[in-house]
């Protein structure tokens, strides 16, 4: 218990004041700063979700296409960001070519041969690219100048717009719900190897450029995208072909993660914690769909063309 003579000062730091209920009281801000951000992030990810149901059900083919090209032209400023380009005109001048190539590619190239090779070299890319990860452990030097991230940058962003075009107009039928199917086969893919990291993780995946994921978390992640293909396959019944649509989509789930390395490395090399901060309590539009980004182009090639 605190006492002391009445004609003592008071000092800030009196133990008298240092009560729980004063602790509690100082906790407060901080608690409702958590929770103020919680409730910012849950408002903006059910905004994105009925944004994206009415959209990819209802929209017409030339909305969805112009929608698409301006995700693109957000995609690109944020690119241009993380490529090392600074100066608001000149990002502004990146996020301009990259909406008006995806609306040109979306236009003429929706279909057909172009689309074909747009489809295989972006498979072709990410895959490569999980390969080299898979053989080889990424170093932190490893880097890129900014105009040749600039061009790559172009190529997946394009070719991630024009599969999704493709998928969704590319299959009588089915297609909107594809679409659909993607999204929750990548959303089961983070939150298992979310969960599974956590609990189980020992093997570190990429240290040097993120350093929470683990190899049993990929397991995990893949095991829920597993999961999902089931319930998914026993909604649909034989109307689709389970083999061909499993292939596609644990490849496409793998493939997804490299997505994810792939912004985390290019986000480490500049210094940023978050692509940008167009969506209260996510980031950016490129820290919410990295993963998609990567995994769609293999998953419309696989069921698209093959």
């Amino acid at each position: 218990m605190c006492s002391g003579r009445i004609s003592r000062p008071t000092s800030s730091k009196d133990p008298c004041n240092t009560s729980p209920g004063a602790s509690a009281a100082s906790a407060k801000p901080e608690n409702r700063s958590v929770e103020k951000a919680l409730e910012s992030r849950i408002i903006t990810a059910l905004a994105m979700l009925g944004i994206f149901l009415g959209l990819t059900f209802f929209a017409s083919d030339a909305v969805y296409a112009l929608v698409l090209g301006l995700l693109t032209a957000v995609a690109g400023w944020e690119w241009s960001l993380m490529a090392g380009v600074r100066g608001e005109r000149p990002r502004q001048v990146v996020a301009f070519v990259y909406g008006l190539v995806a609306l040109f590619c979306l236009t003429f190239w929706a279909a057909g041969e172009p689309l074909r090779w747009i489809l295989l070299a972006a498979a072709v890319f990410w895959l490569g690219v999980l390969v080299l990860l898979t053989l080889k452990p990424v170093r932190d030097h490893l880097g890129a100048p900014s105009l040749r991230l600039l061009v790559t940058g172009l190529f997946v962003c394009v070719a991630a717009v024009t599969s999704i075009q493709a998928v969704r107009s590319g299959v009588e039928g089915h297609s909107s719900w594809l679409i659909l199917y993607v999204c929750m086969i990548i959303w089961s893919m983070d939150t298992g190897a979310y969960f599974v990291g956590r609990r189980f993780g020992r093997t570190k995946l990429a240290p040097s450029i993120s350093p929470g994921k683990t190899r049993e978390g990929v397991y995990g992640g893949l095991a829920f995208a597993f999961v999902m293909h089931l319930l998914s396959m026993s909604v649909a019944g034989g109307h689709v072909d389970g083999v061909k649509l499993l292939v596609a989509t644990l490849l496409a789930a793998a493939v997804s993660i490299v997505g994810d390395l792939y912004e985390s490395r290019m986000k480490r090399g500049v210094d940023l914690k978050d692509s940008g901060h167009i969506l209260p309590g996510h980031g950016g539009l490129l820290d919410r769909l990295d993963g998609i980004i990567a995994a769609v182009p293999v998953f419309a090639f696989l069921w698209v063309w093959l």
